[in-house]
């Protein structure tokens, strides 16, 4: 039998089965969107992330304190870093290349009668730089200004707009009162698109030290830069191991920036594969779906089965003709269902719900239904073509 012909055949069976074949396909093309969405989803998630962290130095590693009695362990004394303990760290540091303390309070500001809470951020001269922030207006905290315990603040962007309006110009020199006491602003910070970086404020870590944390200490931790980025892990153990002499090291919890990413990262994978399981069960259930409708075809095509081996069809190409109905049937879902993701994408654009799809998961999605196809039509097409005439003849 010409492979025409076998086509030929094919085609007919699927034009006077029309409405079995549209039901049968639907399983294939809800599969193959499915696919679609999770695989854009997860990659726009993975963006997302990278955007988000794009400005973030890999060298930095966060020394956070812990303490206090955990799930109902024995209680830890709580540890208050310093200003010195970020001196001691830098003391003949072989993976390190900076050190400083940051001091962390929420703290109450006032603008013309507008008050609002933020978290207020005591920090020494070189933090901007470690953290790759930049300036939309003045400048950031100096050396002198955390010496003197200057009364000087720097704004989170989203921070200025919130008091001073959506399209504030420059605001340096204006005072603002922060926990009741008045503070100069030196300085905007260009908006991160980070809440806690926008939504904040900073000033000079001796600054608040003394006039707004006082004698309660606050809470303190420390961040670090390695010397580059292949010794982070040893920049870690270092740093245990020095702090380890000075403190308990159960309560301390040091982790470095990449590790953020990498963690944020593998959780939006692990949802993508999550939904890629659910995208799959709908592909089996389609799959199902082609093999029970083949074995209806079979069923009712038994005396033309005979018929056809009487006369010479050779078993492989009555294989063919059901086997390759049940590839139309699940290439001709997947690529519906591709034609539709195409309309939705933009159209779930409009309502704020990011897909990000190359031409891989297209070819993914066709590929996976084009194996469903094949899986799930070999069982009914196998039985097609070891049918005896005899018997397929005789069966009524």
């Amino acid at each position: 039998m010409l492979f025409s012909e076998i086509i030929k055949t094919v085609l007919i069976n699927m034009r006077e089965n029309k409405m079995r074949v549209v039901l049968t396909a639907l399983g294939i093309i809800v599969g193959a969107i499915t696919i679609i969405f999770v695989l854009g989803i997860g990659k726009k998630s993975t963006l997302d992330i990278e955007e988000q962290y794009k400005n973030l130095n890999v060298k930095m590693i966060n020394v956070m304190q812990m303490g206090g009695r955990m799930f109902g362990g024995p209680s830890t004394k709580q540890v208050r870093f310093s200003k010195d303990d970020a001196t001691f760290l830098m003391q003949d540091a072989e993976y390190l290349d900076d050190v400083e303390a940051i001091l962390t309070e929420n703290s109450s500001i006032t603008y013309n009668k507008e008050t609002a809470s933020y978290s207020l951020y005591g920090v020494m001269d070189k933090y901007a730089e470690m953290n790759n922030y930049e300036m939309q207006y003045g400048r950031f905290i100096s050396a002198e200004d955390d010496a003197k315990k200057s009364k000087v603040v720097v704004l989170g962007y989203d921070t200025a707009e919130y008091f001073f309006g959506e399209n504030f110009a420059d605001i340096t020199g204006t005072d603002i009162t922060l926990s009741g006491k008045k503070f100069e602003v030196i300085g905007v910070l260009t908006r991160k698109g980070e809440t806690t970086i926008d939504e904040a404020v900073y000033i000079p870590y001796e600054t608040c030290k003394k006039y707004i944390v006082g004698s309660r200490g606050g809470m303190t931790r420390i961040i670090a830069f390695a010397t580059d980025v292949k010794n982070v892990e040893q920049a870690k153990e270092e740093i245990l191991t020095k702090l380890g002499t000075k403190y308990d090291s159960n309560t301390l919890n040091v982790r470095d920036a990449g590790s953020r990413v990498t963690s944020a990262i593998e959780s939006a994978n692990t949802m993508t594969l999550m939904l890629m399981s659910v995208a799959v069960k709908v592909l089996i259930v389609g799959g199902i779906g082609i093999m029970n409708v083949l074995l209806v075809s079979v069923r009712e095509r038994t005396k033309e089965i005979g018929i056809l081996k009487a006369i010479g069809t050779r078993k492989k190409d009555i294989l063919k003709i059901f086997l390759i109905e049940a590839i139309f049937i699940s290439v001709g879902g997947a690529v519906i269902g591709v034609c539709i993701s195409l309309i939705l994408v933009p159209v779930l654009a409009g309502f704020g719900i990011g897909v990000v799809n190359s031409s891989d998961d297209f070819f993914i999605a066709v590929a996976f239904s084009l194996i469903t196809g094949v899986f799930f039509g070999y069982y009914p097409a196998k039985k097609a073509s070891d049918l005896k005439p005899i018997d397929a003849l005789r069966y009524e």
